[in-house]
């Protein structure tokens, strides 16, 4: 008799700890099958547009091809072509067959509409993928929204601008093939959102990084209008001017051909990936991958221009330039000087006062804050000018939450709004602490209430006011948040002025950190 109930014990465990199947949902291509986990039902790798092989490399996204019968979406799909970032190994399968999206759905009511949240990956538009642990959108859809991430074509698949392509397109454009994959999944969103509870007139979009600037090059954009009502952007890399068309077709035009290149296989073009990337650079404007102004996508510079001012949250993390100024930790005192006063021409005796440094460990603070300043401060403080001149709300944070001895380093604050504490990811900094847990509640109900109502202030969370032209109150984000008046404002004065001129764009000041 035992041996009986052996195998059955067995069948019933499994039968409980086996991931449960979520509600079948269609889709404009067809059925979708998730599964359940954490509360939430999940749809994982869901195709938003058409594989972008053979004839559709370097070319805007088409539209998913219907499938017979219900797909399977209780996997993530493959990422899109790249090589590590850093030192984290690549261990998902890699294609360029890439375009899917993931959805997290709270359980609800039915009929009942909620709000959604679309994330944007970062990778400065090299790496990264929408199915890294890190981006897990149960916790934040367990608050009451419907979350969504997505791939987009990355590198030379995603920005390459070349003569040849550029007279075969119909606009007379190339490049931005990533950023038209990240409106395409936008429409994916407005035209099925609603078979899972969302409501597609209530979108939000945020990013971090990269994504962060594609939040920032979305709201500028023309073809985005009317997909999204709020935005948030964390640690944009803002702070100088995108290259014209004209300069990022010259940067491909030095890879050859497009009869050569349409065949070369994936490792070759990913090889050329850093041929091509000249790495950040203080004051100096990109020509790959970075989004183009093609007079299509992007009429004008996004500090300029927002074609969908809409109300924003953006901020950043307190030792943001730390991770892109190894250079000028190594300079003596006598390279340091020379080094700032080049990159600051006409403004170096100023630059010389809010900049100081004669010892090493100076030199490295302060060559770190010259990195973080001109490719990220200044940046996010005109984006919130520009909001609050075309009559939307804006918010500003610092993020500020030490961990490991240490202040937060560029997308430090990913765990926190994500609620992804535990992430493995992170095994370099300490256990989260219940301080952890408390900080990444209170920015996930932030987000969320924002994403819902536009402003993240509720009753009984930190006051957090709206930015206004004589000075945005920025909200310093740790266990106890206070406000902060007149963050670095004399050092990105300086820098503002050194990047616009007197027509009101950047100027390129082309110099390496």
């Amino acid at each position: 008799m035992r041996r009986c109930l052996i195998p059955a014990m067995a069948l019933m465990l499994t039968w409980f700890t086996a991931p449960a199947h979520a509600g079948t949902v269609p889709t404009l291509s067809g059925p979708v099958l998730g599964t359940t986990e954490e509360g939430t039902d999940v749809y994982r790798g869901i195709p938003y547009a058409a594989p972008p092989v053979g004839p559709l490399r370097w070319a805007p996204p088409e539209p998913a091809t219907a499938w017979k019968g219900t797909f399977d979406a209780t996997k993530s799909g493959a990422i899109c072509p790249q090589v590590p970032f850093g030192d984290k190994p690549l261990t998902q399968p890699q294609s360029e067959n890439c375009l899917f999206l993931n959805v997290w759905v709270p359980h609800h009511a039915p009929g009942t509409r909620l709000p959604v949240m679309v994330f944007i990956h970062g990778g400065a538009y090299l790496g990264g993928s929408s199915s890294d642990p890190l981006y897990d959108g149960a916790r934040l859809a367990k608050k009451g929204v419907v979350v969504v991430s997505f791939n987009y074509r990355l590198g030379i698949f995603g920005f390459l601008a070349h003569p040849e392509l550029t007279a075969a397109s119909p606009r007379h454009v190339s490049g931005n093939y990533g950023i038209l994959d990240q409106i395409a999944a936008l429409h994916w969103v407005k035209d099925n959102i609603t078979a899972f509870g969302g409501d597609p007139a209530q979108v939000t979009i945020f990013g971090e990084s990269a994504g962060g600037n594609s939040v920032i090059v979305l709201m500028a954009s023309p073809l985005a209008q009317g997909l999204f009502v709020r935005a948030i952007a964390e640690s944009p890399d803002v702070g100088f001017p995108l290259p014209t068309l004209a300069e990022a077709e010259a940067t491909g035009a030095r890879l050859g051909p497009l009869s050569t290149l349409r065949h070369l296989p994936v490792a070759q073009l990913l090889s050329d990936n850093g041929r091509l990337s000249p790495g950040v650079a203080a004051f100096a404007p990109p020509t790959f991958p970075w989004p183009v102004i093609d007079n299509w996508l992007l009429p004008d510079q996004p500090d300029a221009h927002l074609a969908s001012p809409v109300p924003l949250i953006i901020g950043n993390n307190s030792d943001e330039g730390n991770m892109f100024a190894a250079a000028w930790k190594t300079l003596s005192p006598d390279e340091y000087a020379k080094k700032r006063d080049a990159l600051f021409g006409p403004l170096a005796d100023r630059a010389g006062m809010l900049y100081p440094a004669t010892d090493k460990q100076e030199i490295a603070r302060q060559g770190t804050f010259i990195v973080a300043d001109s490719l990220f401060n200044e940046g996010a403080r005109h984006t919130v000018t520009e909001v609050i001149r075309a009559g939307q709300p804006a918010y500003r944070y610092l993020f500020t939450r030490t961990m490991g001895g240490r202040a937060p380093r560029h997308s430090d604050e990913l765990r926190y709004v994500f609620g992804t504490l535990e992430n493995p990811g992170y095994t370099h900094l300490p256990a989260a602490t219940d301080a952890d847990r408390k900080i990444s509640a209170m920015m996930m109900d932030a987000w969320v209430r924002f994403a819902k109502t536009g402003s993240p202030n509720a009753p009984g969370s930190p006051d957090w006011p709206q930015a206004s032209e004589s000075g945005a109150p920025i909200l310093s984000i740790l266990e106890n948040p206070s406000l902060l008046s007149g963050y670095r404002d004399s050092q990105l004065d300086l820098i503002e002025t050194l990047y616009r001129n007197t027509s009101g764009t950047h100027s390129a000041q082309s110099s390496s950190p």
